[in-house]
């Protein structure tokens, strides 16, 4: 696996056997979409895997990253890659979270993020439940987006408080991205 652009762009890194990274065609068409949205970013990459969605918001100009993975073995993994693609002085910016994206969504108390990443396993009902959870709380700020990847065959439902602004097939990958159109209070 390797970062598509940005200051890491071409920097090789890791992905633990078991897990589905998003492919590098996929990463760069969604990332040429997105633009400069993702610039100064607050951005969250959740079921973070490998880490390959965060680590090319970073890339990318993204002002902190948040990664968020539950199981020990690939979060080994990504603990390495961020050690070793990330500056030590930018670390504190990136961080790895060990727990469940369910349990990081009830319980995170900082800041709203402008970007949210979820690339969950696939034909498991878990990009429905994030979206239903991510609206139920103030973590995605108005305007904001979220990025679901989900299996082609297995679409996402977008309601209020989202609108579904770009979906795209790439071979057995569906990409949505969806706009927070209101705020919660």
């Amino acid at each position: 696996m390797r970062i598509v652009s940005g200051k890491l762009g071409g920097r090789r890194f890791g992905a633990p056997e078991g897990i589905r990274p998003t492919q590098e065609r996929v990463r760069e068409a969604l990332f040429s979409s997105l633009g400069d949205r993702v610039e100064d970013a607050r951005v969250l990459d959740l079921f973070a895997g490998s880490g390959a969605f965060g680590l090319e918001a970073w890339s990318r100009g993204a002002k902190e990253v948040r990664f968020v993975e539950k199981n020990g073995r690939v979060f080994q993994s990504l603990n390495s890659n961020l050690d070793a693609l990330i500056p030590a002085e930018a670390r504190p910016a990136v961080k790895a979270h060990r727990c469940s994206a369910e349990r990081f969504l009830e319980t995170w108390q900082g800041a709203a993020f402008d970007l949210v990443l979820a690339d969950p396993p696939y034909r498991k009902a878990l990009a429905q439940k994030t979206l239903s959870a991510l609206s139920r709380t103030p973590m995605v700020a108005a305007g904001g987006l979220v990025v679901l990847e989900t299996a082609a065959d297995d679409p996402v439902r977008v309601e209020a408080p989202w609108r579904a602004v770009m979906e795209r097939t790439y071979g057995d990958a569906r990409i949505t991205v969806i706009r927070r159109t209101e705020e919660i209070a």
